[in-house]
């Protein structure tokens, strides 16, 4: 997730995710679920196609997409600039695995 929209620059918070490990999301062999979580707390979602029994089941509900949002701006607060950050639920706990500067800006 990006603390900046990396393409139209806003404030607003951008997660991508999938299912399973996040490679595939990285790597362009899945198609993430997209939210935009508004500076405001509205969360906006685009959810990726998908088959299967995971087919209507969002990766994120919109109180974990905040809670996710939250986490990355304090992050940021930390590094002092907006970050980059990448993140899992192990059930119902949330992990940070790693968090950098983001470097496309």
């Amino acid at each position: 997730m990006f603390l900046i929209d990396p393409v139209g620059r806003s404030n607003d918070a951008v997660i991508e995710c999938g299912f399973g490990h996040g490679e595939a999301v990285v790597s362009g062999e899945t198609t993430p679920d997209r939210f935009i979580v508004r500076e405001d707390g509205g969360v906006a979602a685009r959810i990726a196609a998908r088959s299967g029994r995971r087919a209507a089941i969002r990766t994120l509900r919109d109180d974990e997409a905040r809670v996710v949002a939250g986490l990355a701006r304090r992050a940021e607060d930390g590094f002092g600039v907006p970050v980059d950050v990448e993140f899992c639920f192990e059930r119902r706990r949330l992990w940070l695995v790693q968090c950098r500067p983001i470097t496309t800006l």
